[in-house]
C-alpha cells in the first residue's frame, strides 16, 4: 500500500494528506505512520500540522486540504514557502539573520538594508514605496522619510 501511495503522490504532487485518506480510505494517523511521518500534531480545527527535527513547522495543511509547505535554513529562518495552488513566496537573510529580501509568485518583492545593530535603515518595495531611517546610539529611531514626502523627527 505504501508504494501505491507514494506513486500517487509523486502523480499528483499537489495533493494533501486529507484527500489522500479520502483516496485510500485510511485513516489519518494510519496514512502518516504508513508514510512514516511521525513529528506531527492535529489542533483543535483538525488542522494538520508537521515539524522537522528543530521543531519548525514544515507542512500546514487546513481541514479543508489546502496546504503549505516550508523550507528553513541551517539558523532556522523561513526561506521559502509553497502552496497548493503553486503560490509561492521566498526569503534571503543576511548574516545577522535579518530578513532582506522578499519575492512571491505574484511579482511582488521588498528588500530591506540593515546597520550593524540591525536596526532597519531602508527598505523598498517593487510598488516603488521607499522607507530611510536614522538611529541614534541607544537604537532609537529619530528620524523617517517616506516615499510619499512623510518625513517624521523623533
Amino acid at each position: 500500500m505504501k508504494d501505491k501511495i507514494l506513486k500517487y503522490i509523486k502523480l499528483k504532487p499537489n495533493i494533501g494528506y486529507y484527500d489522500l485518506v479520502k483516496i485510500f480510505g485510511l485513516p489519518l494517523d494510519k496514512l502518516l505512520n504508513l508514510l512514516d511521518i511521525t513529528n506531527y500534531k492535529i489542533d483543535k480545527f483538525n488542522n494538520l500540522i508537521f515539524y522537522d527535527d528543530k521543531d519548525n513547522q514544515i507542512y500546514y495543511e487546513f481541514s479543508d486540504g489546502d496546504w503549505c509547505k516550508y523550507g528553513f535554513d541551517s539558523n532556522g529562518n523561513m526561506i521559502y514557502c509553497y502552496g497548493f495552488d503553486d503560490s509561492w513566496e521566498k526569503y534571503v537573510y543576511d548574516t545577522n539573520d535579518n530578513k532582506v529580501y522578499s519575492e512571491n509568485s505574484s511579482g511582488y518583492w521588498w528588500k530591506r538594508e540593515y546597520d550593524t545593530n540591525s536596526n532597519l535603515i531602508y527598505q523598498e518595495d517593487s510598488y516603488g514605496d521607499w522607507c530611510k531611517r536614522e538611529y541614534n546610539v541607544d537604537g532609537n529611531c529619530t528620524y523617517e522619510e517616506y516615499s510619499d514626502g512623510n518625513k517624521h523627527n523623533y
